[in-house]
């Protein structure tokens, strides 16, 4: 019986499924200790599984971990807000020309992702280059954890369907 209600239960929680063929760029927001990073592990282990192929990007200025678990992981090679801008950039042109999917890794409340998103409309601009957007957001329960999300969805910075 308990099983049956773990299957209705994870039946239930499951997203829609997205189109395979599509790439996507999935995105995590939060602050710091809410578990993006472990996210990111598991959407990996799972897309490995699966043979889905799939980048990683670690964008954490102050705790980058990934690299510790991956050695293929790309990270921007200046930490300051320009060169993690420029960084950004080189990595939404990249993947529209390989088509790769894509799981990044951002800082805790870090706020550069926020303003070089806005500043492109990125959420739009992956649609229409044929990337699915995805926004992950995490949360412990800290009740200023909401604070991130609020300000991101007010800013309308990244707020894709997916």
């Amino acid at each position: 019986m308990a099983s049956a209600r773990r299957a209705d239960m994870a039946e239930a929680t499951d997203p829609e499924p997205m189109p395979a063929e599509q790439p996507k760029m999935v995105v995590t927001h939060g602050r710091g200790g809410t578990g993006k990073s472990t996210g990111v592990r598991i959407l990996k282990e799972r897309a490995d599984e699966a043979g889905r192929p799939v980048a990683i990007a670690d964008a954490d200025r102050t705790n980058a971990t990934l690299g510790s678990f991956y050695a293929d992981v790309v990270r921007p090679e200046y930490r300051g807000e320009q060169g993690v801008t420029d960084w950004l950039d080189d990595l939404v042109n990249t993947q529209a020309e390989t088509r790769m999917s894509l799981l990044l890794d951002m800082g805790g409340g870090d706020q550069v992702f926020k303003r070089f998103a806005a500043s492109l409309d990125l959420a739009a601009l992956l649609q229409a280059e044929g990337i699915t957007p995805v926004a992950l957001h995490f949360f412990s329960p800290d009740i200023d954890d909401l604070a991130y999300l609020q300000d991101v969805e007010a800013s309308g910075a990244f707020c894709p369907a997916q």
